[in-house]
Parts: structure tokens; sequence; C-alpha cells
């Protein structure tokens, strides 16, 4: 095997993550508190598309990684609750499109439509992202 295999696909999994979802702090700050958003609604659903768009490179790389270890990685608790708690990201990421849609669409305006249950469902994602890449690198059981 060749030996730069892992860590490539390592590095690919690790920068798929940062630029694919690090577009939800952009998110969290575009749907503030107040409840006016700072970014345009069409703006917010690009960067839902861009994480949308990471979440198979995630999977795929994880994959590739727990293959290249003969499925040792796979067998671990820390790795099946990140498995799970990755699974409901991508249940968050469709809510949060089907959240942003129904903004797009309601009256009055979407520029006075409220972004809070937007708001409250970057905030649970990046929790999960948060949590995730703390059992990660724990790896606490």
């Amino acid at each position: 095997m060749n030996p730069y295999l892992y860590p490539t696909i390592v590095f690919l999994h690790v920068a798929t993550v940062i630029l694919g979802l690090g577009p939800l702090t952009a998110l969290l700050l575009s749907t503030t508190r107040s409840g006016a958003a700072t970014f345009s609604l069409d703006r917010t659903a690009q960067l839902l598309r861009i994480v949308g768009w990471s979440l198979p490179g995630v999977l795929l790389t994880g994959a590739a990684i727990i293959a290249l270890t003969h499925g040792a990685l796979g067998e671990t608790r820390w790795m099946k609750v990140s498995f799970f708690l990755f699974l409901a990201l991508g249940a968050l990421h469709g809510l949060a499109r089907r959240t942003l849609r129904k903004m797009q669409t309601a009256t009055p305006a979407p520029a006075t439509s409220s972004t809070a249950p937007l708001h409250r469902i970057t905030w649970v994602m990046s929790a999960l992202v948060v949590l995730i890449t703390w059992l990660m690198e724990a790896k606490p059981f």
C-alpha cells in the first residue's frame, strides 16, 4: 500500500470539513438573534448549498479512512457516535433548507421575515460539528 495514501485521505477529509462546514459560522452570523438577516436569503441559501455539497465529501473520505484501517476505526464507540451525530447533522441540514425555502416563499416580503428558526438550527448544527470534532480528536471511548 502507498504510504502516502492514508495521510492524503485524512488531509482531504479535514480540508472538506473546513471548507465545506466552515460556512456554518457565516450562517450563524447571517441569521442574527434579532431576526433581521444580515445576508440576503439568497446568500444564505448559497451557504447552505456549500454545506450540503460538503456532507457527501466528508462521508466518502471518512469511509475511505475506515476502509484503509480495515474497519478498525469503525469498531470504536467514538466513531459510531460521531457517525450518528453526522447523520443528525445531515437531517438538520435538510430541515434548514426546508425552513429557508419557507422563508423565501412567505409573505410578508423575505427581507422582513424572521430568521430565528434558522438561527436555532444553525446553532445546533454548529454544536454538532464541534462535538464531532472533539470526538475525532479526543477519542474518549
